[in-house]
């Protein structure tokens, strides 16, 4: 419940602002993931700014991560959506808006060139639609009772772990479209705490970090750890018992109702090495929270502009973001523990089945494979998106206008293509391996529009990106 966290940290801000040392209401820290975590903030801290008039001390922070969701959060859909995303126009989803799974709804459709209907109570044929669920069990429940409204019948959800089970298991007949497995570094869990209370106690919290870290070491290391964990799990959410939580927890492939092998379930565990590649603080690694808070955030204010402005807009990253205590924690341990969890990619062979197709329009300088002003900027766009998508190989095509030879266009659409991933390369090398990427010109041969305009040939100056992946 995101509002009872909003409430438990404003509770224990008062009591701290009060003088207490302790909080004794509400909580100290709370677990999110790290895509919704703009909008989270831009509701708690400007409750939390009142108390100090706008000084800041009592604003809430992240500090850390204790793992990511790798799976377990999905956008699922016909098979027909898997096969051709366009299908998924006039798609009626069931889910909870603005949260982390229709953020993954989000991404894939705009990957896609999808437009996205923000109001739930029309439908618009051309557009993914939405049923907002009051939670992500509910979301499964309304796909399960084959719900029809006025606009169309539910035929899709967003929803994680248990409520893919659920869907799997109750209705069937969906597949997972794109999920955080495919998005691994979309979903970070998060760690968010008072600002004032980290810097009064920064020794027991960088302590804090630092068993967090040594416990994921140790589930890493040891089955029978993660097994026991899994039991508690059980407890705690007093559901199922602890085999049904380690097999959804490692992610597995089952036929669902209907008879469609579907995937469900997926997480894993943060340690020191996996925080320091999710917050860039590893040589030539990218800062995959910034790129997630950035991109999410972004969204949700294009998307709702309303509830995201003035006093109530999602703040800049700098704001809301303290390493330091990832590194402080770092100190503490005498060894840093297993490698970070990262991506694999072939160099050659095949990339598996394609999740989206998108066309880039970015800026070159004429006749040239280096970039203008408002081409570099794009280029930024692009490697969060790409970052984000972080288990996905990628596909640069080039394409020119008709202008100059055909021998001439074929060799400038290889070079801009090449631009585009050596760009990305010297920006974080640790998120794009030259075995991630796959390189093809096209020159001219494939134009989107009339090369007879100025329009119609800046329309056929492109990159598109290609995202795919293994199952």
């Amino acid at each position: 419940d995101t509002s009872q966290m909003q409430n438990d940290l404003i509770a224990c801000a008062k009591e701290l602002h009060d003088g207490a040392i302790q909080c004794s209401a509400g909580a100290n820290y709370v677990l999110i993931m790290g895509d919704g975590s703009g909008q989270f903030f831009a509701a708690v801290n400007p409750q939390l700014k009142k108390l100090d008039n706008s000084a800041g001390e009592y604003i809430a922070q992240v500090i850390g991560s204790t793992g990511y969701s790798r799976g377990e959060d999905k956008l699922m859909g016909p098979p027909e959506w898997k096969s051709d995303p366009q299908a998924a126009k006039g798609g009626l989803v069931a889910g909870v808006l603005r949260d982390g799974d229709w953020n993954i709804a989000m991404k894939w459709a705009a990957d896609n060139q999808i437009k996205n209907n923000p109001d739930e109570k029309t439908w618009d044929p051309d557009a993914l639609n939405w049923v907002n669920a009051p939670d992500y069990i509910k979301a499964a429940e309304i796909y399960n009772a084959n719900t029809c409204e006025d606009r169309k019948v539910v035929n899709g959800v967003v929803t994680w772990t248990p409520g893919d089970v659920n869907v799997a298991h109750g209705r069937g007949g969906l597949v997972s479209i794109v999920s955080s497995k495919q998005y691994r570094s979309q979903m970070p869990d998060v760690i968010i705490g008072i600002k004032k209370f980290n810097q009064d106690h920064r020794n027991e919290v960088q302590g804090m970090l630092a068993a967090s870290f040594e416990a994921a070491d140790q589930l890493k290391a040891f089955p029978e750890a993660l097994k026991r964990a899994a039991a508690i799990s059980a407890k705690v959410y007093n559901e199922q018992n602890g085999d049904y939580w380690l097999k959804y927890y490692q992610g597995t492939r089952e036929r669902d109702k209907t008879g469609n092998m579907v995937e469900l379930g997926g997480s894993a565990v943060n340690n020191l090495n996996d925080n320091l590649l999710l917050f860039g603080l590893q040589p030539g690694a990218n800062n995959n929270f910034r790129s997630t808070y950035t991109v999410f955030g972004n969204i949700a204010t294009q998307q709702y502009p309303e509830l995201f402005k003035n006093a109530n807009k999602i703040p800049d990253v700098k704001e809301i973001l303290d390493t330091s205590y990832v590194l402080g924690a770092s100190s503490m341990l005498s060894q840093s523990g297993a490698e970070a969890d990262v991506a694999s990619f072939s160099s050659s062979g095949d990339t598996g089945t394609v999740v989206s197709k998108r066309d880039w329009s970015i800026e070159f300088d004429t006749g040239k494979a280096s970039f203008t002003a408002d081409g570099e900027r794009k280029m930024y766009e692009i490697k969060d998106d790409l970052a984000i998508a972080g288990a996905l190989f990628v596909t640069l095509n080039g394409h020119t206008d008709n202008t100059g030879t055909r021998e001439g266009n074929m060799d400038l659409a290889e070079r801009r293509a090449q631009a585009v991933r050596d760009w990305l390369q010297r920006k974080a090398p640790s998120n794009f391996p030259d075995s991630r990427f796959r390189i093809h010109a096209y020159g001219d041969s494939k134009p989107l529009a009339s090369n007879a305009t100025v329009e119609g040939r800046a329309k056929n100056r492109r990159v598109e990106i290609i995202l795919s992946g293994k199952e």
